[in-house]
């Protein structure tokens, strides 16, 4: 809290604190020795108070009706702070009002819980003063607060504000004196006492969050002497003229974007933040998307989620044996299924739908697979039926490969989901003092990412015999196989869905992907070190986010020749498919539901795809939280069967196509 070098009066006890005159011999003499007091590099939101001038002009010319008190928020009175004086310059370079274009919050006392209506028309007058218009809003204490100030009787207004860039102007025995050159009002507040904001008061406390401040012509310590000298132009020499980067014009291009980015979106209560963090529209927009995902997340699901003794306790088949019963008349079926009826209602409930329907949960644990249930058919669940087999013989199945890879399950989600994608940007354009021609116009533009239900189908049947004679082995491979099914599903329309036919379009599928093709030539190519480099470059290129989630996935055929391709012909070269399952240093994953059948150029039907990504940007979206099971007892019954079938719902979404690179133009020879 003090300076560099001594002990600073800051940190004297309070009943010791030094008078001011000692303060400002205290700056004198550390002046002479070299140190500065403390650079303000670091500020949190700073507020002045004002005595409340009513804009008498404006009052005059209000139109008939409008009960807004036309007011002065701040001017260039300096005003003391623990760094120096501090000037707000009042220009139009130095006030940065993108953050009141709809508006500021009018609060009472700077409370941001306590917002009692909004300041319009925020804006310079010709008397070098901010004005606004104070309109009520419809807080309980709106009314009488309103008539306060029209009465007189709160008479102070004060203003919250940013500071993005200060000049410091001078130094005397006083202590600097700053020009804050770049500012942005953020909240105005009516306040009975003005607060105290004389030395001491704006420095960050603990729990405050503070902002970098960019500090200009500010001399180092103990150059202050010299600067002059040093600093005039040889005899005879031209004045340096500087050519300033016109940072305000880019930071007010920003603002706008974020601006339309949260009124596209709804979200203008994470704006100031935003703009107070010095947040980049892309961090924005993630934010806003990050926000939408989490409400859902955090939205009543409708999932009934099983213990794992649950789970082990759950038997489809009790469950499908009592749907049938009750189809056929038996009203008192249910009663060895009370368990499973139980669980079926909860999610019925959950999703308001009829309780006579039938719902398995979905989070119950995978293990194998297979296509029906005979007693007498091993390859068909005869092996589960309690004879001399000891073990089940679970069937392999392609690796769930895009939930390893990291994308995102949203699960027991009820409705649909929607949230913006910023596709285009505003540009900057550089003009001479004079342009001849007027500044085009640019604009930012949206779309929209959606998830909404799709519904798949799984149908298998099981026999009658099945049914009566499981064991607890056979029932954990008919009921696990099922949702093993569904879930490999899943992951194949996150991966590869087609976008027509009732699927979800797969990230393989998805528009505004880096195309990785010039490595591979028009006729595909088997990957050498050259183009796996690519890849990581277009993801660079793209500003695709976070290089520390990247993942690869690509065919077992793939990892089999870069395994044995080297990066290259130097002696001691390492393999390109690295120790570890890398690639490049990132993760790879393998799956036969990698398509490897491209066709590229000549090459038909050989070529297979390869992807690089961050995956966590993959949205798996299972809506209704759990399987509704439809079961048929007639169908097949001539052949003693009984079918059942599945059906999920869900849909696939990426945030944005850049964070993936891929090609379909990968080849083993």
């Amino acid at each position: 809290m003090g300076t560099t070098c001594g002990k600073s009066w800051r940190t004297w006890p309070r009943s010791r604190t030094r008078p001011r005159a000692s303060r400002s011999r205290l700056r004198r003499r550390r002046r002479r020795e070299g140190c500065r007091m403390d650079k303000p590099t670091n500020l949190p939101m700073q507020v002045r108070a004002m005595t409340l001038a009513l804009d008498q002009e404006a009052l005059a010319t209000r139109a008939e009706g409008d009960e807004r008190i036309p007011i002065s928020l701040s001017s260039e009175q300096p005003v003391d702070r623990w760094f120096g004086r501090e000037v707000l310059d009042h220009t139009t370079s130095a006030v940065d009002l993108s953050y009141a274009r709809g508006g500021l919050p009018f609060l009472m006392d700077h409370d941001t819980r306590n917002q009692i209506g909004i300041l319009d028309d925020v804006r310079l007058g010709k008397d070098g003063k901010l004005h606004a218009y104070a309109r009520a809003g419809n807080h309980p204490d709106a009314a009488w607060v309103f008539a306060d100030i029209r009465d007189g009787i709160r008479p102070n207004i004060s203003v919250g504000y940013r500071v993005l860039e200060m000049k410091l102007e001078g130094s005397d025995e006083r202590g600097d004196t700053y020009r804050v050159t770049r500012w942005m009002p953020m909240e105005g507040s009516t306040v009975p006492v003005p607060a105290d904001i004389t030395v001491g008061v704006g420095r960050a406390t603990s729990d405050q969050q503070s902002y970098p401040v960019t500090i200009t012509n500010s001399p180092t310590a103990g150059q202050e002497a010299h600067m002059e000298q040093n600093n005039a132009p040889a005899a005879g020499a031209a004045p340096s003229v500087g050519v300033a980067r016109d940072y305000d014009a880019e930071r007010k291009q920003r603002n706008a974007e974020m601006v339309a980015i949260a009124d596209i979106a709804g979200r203008r209560d994470l704006l100031a933040d935003a703009i107070a963090q010095d947040m980049t529209p892309a961090a924005f927009m993630r934010k806003i998307q990050d926000e939408k995902i989490a409400a859902a997340e955090r939205a009543p699901s409708t999932a009934v989620k099983l213990t794992e003794k649950e789970s082990g306790e759950y038997s489809l088949l009790r469950a499908l044996g009592a749907q049938v019963a009750m189809m056929q008349g038996n009203s008192r079926a249910w009663e060895r299924a009370g368990f499973e009826r139980e669980v079926s209602n909860e999610i019925a409930s959950k999703l308001g739908v009829d309780a006579g329907r039938f719902f398995m949960p979905l989070n119950m644990k995978t293990r194998a697979s297979v296509t029906g249930q005979t007693a007498g058919t091993t390859s068909l669940g005869g092996a589960g039926v309690q004879t001399s087999v000891l073990d089940l013989i679970e069937i392999l199945r392609n690796n769930m490969v895009v939930r390893q890879a990291g994308a995102r399950v949203l699960t027991g989600l009820s409705g649909n989901i929607t949230f913006p994608r910023q596709i285009t940007s505003n540009t900057l354009s550089w003009t001479g003092e004079n342009p001849s021609t007027g500044n085009t116009n640019t604009s930012v533009t949206f779309d929209n990412v959606s998830m909404s239900p799709k519904t798949a189908m799984v149908s298998t049947a099981a026999s009658r015999q099945s049914i009566l004679q499981f064991n607890q082995d056979l029932e954990a491979l008919v009921r696990d196989d099922l949702a093993q099914v569904i879930a490999r599903g899943l992951d194949l329309a996150a991966l590869d869905g087609t976008g027509s036919s009732n699927q979800p379009t797969g990230v393989l599928r998805q528009t505004g992907l880096n195309t990785v093709t010039t490595t591979f030539g028009s006729n595909g190519a088997v990957p050498d070190w050259a183009a796996i480099v690519q890849f990581e470059t277009a993801l660079a290129t793209a500003n695709a986010p976070t290089g520390a989630g990247w993942k690869w996935i690509t065919t077992p055929g793939i990892r089999g020749k870069l395994k044995q391709t080297l990066q290259n012909t130097v002696a001691g070269a390492n393999w390109i498919w690295e120790s570890g399952d890398t690639i490049n240093s990132y993760q790879a994953l393998v799956s036969n539901q990698m398509p490897s059948n491209y066709t590229a150029g000549t090459s038909t039907t050989i070529c297979h795809g390869m992807v690089l990504g961050n995956w966590s940007e993959c949205l798996i979206g299972e809506f209704g939280g759990g399987v509704e099971i439809i079961v048929d007892p007639y169908t097949v019954a001539s052949q003693n069967m009984i079918q059942y079938h599945a059906v999920v719902m869900a849909d696939v979404a990426i945030r944005h196509g850049a964070s993936f690179a891929f090609t379909k133009a990968a080849k083993v020879a």
